[in-house]
């Protein structure tokens, strides 16, 4: 009897640990459901997407599904403008944080204007955690690989600036799309002054060098832009004194207002910086009033040397031929920036930046309706066919990169209110995000078809 008495005492005990675990299960089961519907109303009210959505859960197997389908862009910021490395970040899930250091970008600023790798390294609460020592492990690889990309590079020496230093031309530039080689020569003016600062005054040499750059490359590459942000960036880094100022000008222009008026344009850049884009139209060796616009940028920047600089922007080229019509222009203009066309990643990525800055949305027509198995994936799909076919034409001369995209975004608009407006005549319903929604159709055009006698036998041919 005391032996069955045990025995059912340990069944008893055993259904009770059986059912306590039963339980616990249920109940992590229940919190991380709750956790996941949580997560999902706030990613859903700060429009977030999937990847933000798996990066609020710390979810590393769905991160890298969306990313590996295509399903998702890094970039992309919510309404707070966090991009999912962000989130992990401030989630503090460890896993997904190192597993989107890889593949995300470190620079971009939410709008709290603050990176990623800030948040990572700013104080927490119980000191250093998985998080925090994760990014610092980054950072630290990064700062040590001279090849590393210079974006990232940016992100981790911003991390460690000081609080409240005025880095936001920089920060302009990193935020751009591709521009590897603009970036590149960004640091290294960044790098010289630092190292300069270090030195005593009356050693520095940092402020008497001269600055004048040639950018060279397609249209749509971001010269105007960069030259902007540079002309911002040298008086951060206080290669140019004062507020400094930024004057836009072309061949053309200065052609027509004369050489007497140009030395107007160059007092006003002086000092700071004069765009001079399209310089060949100057035409230096037949023209005599181009030759002595030449002639009087050759002067400003040896005797403004230290006040003045002066970009100079166009095909490759064009500005080489320029550079070739006075010996002197050369060694004055030492710095040659190349503005590589945009590829693929980069001219989705604008697309999808420019649809997300005007609030709309890309969404997949039906499956039985995708002419493109891309339009299946999603709106990051469509935009990946898109980039294809936009970079088919990039390094030949006139690609319009940005430009391109832009204008292709623009037709998808357009074809977007054509289809809107059919179905409001059609008395269809149409309401809400269906107002700024971008179809398949929309961004690739109407459905060719394949029944088309003429395409088949197109279609039959051999290469072509």
């Amino acid at each position: 009897r005391r032996a069955a008495g045990e025995a059912a005492a340990a069944a008893q005990q055993q259904r009770c640990d059986a059912e306590q675990v039963v339980r616990e299960a249920r109940n992590r089961q229940a919190r991380e459901a709750e956790r996941t519907r949580a997560a999902a109303e706030q990613n859903s009210r700060l429009d977030g997407s999937a990847l933000h959505l798996a990066a609020r859960l710390g979810d590393v197997a769905d991160l890298r599904r969306l990313l590996s389908a295509g399903e998702g862009d890094p970039r992309q910021r919510d309404a707070e403008g966090n991009t999912a490395l962000h989130l992990a970040v401030q989630a503090r899930h460890a896993p997904a944080v190192e597993f989107l250091l890889e593949r995300s970008p470190w620079q971009v600023k939410n709008k709290a204007q603050r990176t990623p790798i800030q948040d990572a390294l700013g104080a927490t609460a119980g000191g250093a955690d998985e998080t925090q020592a994760a990014v610092l492990r980054a950072v630290r690889a990064v700062l040590a690989d001279r090849q590393a990309d210079p974006a990232r590079k940016w992100a981790a020496e911003r991390a460690q600036a000081e609080d409240g230093v005025g880095w936001d031309a920089m920060d302009e530039l990193m935020e751009l799309r591709g521009l590897t080689k603009v970036k590149q020569e960004a640091l290294q003016l960044f790098d010289l002054v630092k190292v300069d600062r270090q030195r005593p005054k009356d050693k520095q040499v940092a402020k008497k060098q001269s600055y004048n750059f040639a950018f060279v490359g397609n249209p749509g590459t971001g010269k105007t832009t960069v030259a902007r942000i540079f002309s911002k960036l040298l008086h951060e880094l206080g290669l140019r004194a004062g507020a400094g100022s930024f004057v836009e000008s072309s061949g053309q222009k200065a052609l027509l207002d004369g050489s007497s008026k140009f030395k107007t344009t160059l007092a006003k850049a002086t000092p700071g910086v004069l765009f001079m884009d399209e310089v060949y139209q100057l035409d230096a060796k037949s023209n005599p009033e181009g030759k002595a616009i030449t002639n009087t940028i050759m002067e400003a920047t040896e005797e403004d040397r230290e006040k003045l600089t002066v970009i100079v922007a166009g095909y490759q080229a064009d500005v080489e031929k320029w550079l070739e019509t006075n010996q002197g222009l050369t060694s004055r203009f030492s710095r040659t920036i190349h503005f590589e066309d945009f590829g693929e990643q980069d001219l989705q990525g604008i697309f999808l930046d420019m649809t997300h800055k005007v609030g709309w949305k890309l969404e997949p027509p039906l499956v039985g309706e995708a002419r493109e198995p891309g339009c299946q994936r999603g709106g990051i799909g469509v935009a990946s066919i898109a980039a294809k076919r936009l970079a088919r034409a990039a390094g030949r001369r006139g690609f319009g990169n940005a430009r391109a995209a832009r204008n292709l975004h623009e037709l998808s608009i357009r074809r977007a209110t054509s289809r809107i407006k059919e179905k409001i005549q059609n008395n269809e319903r149409v309401v809400g995000d269906q107002l700024s929604t971008l179809t398949c159709i929309d961004v690739l055009g109407p459905p060719v078809p394949t029944d088309s006698p003429l395409l088949q036998e197109l279609y039959s041919m051999t290469g072509l």
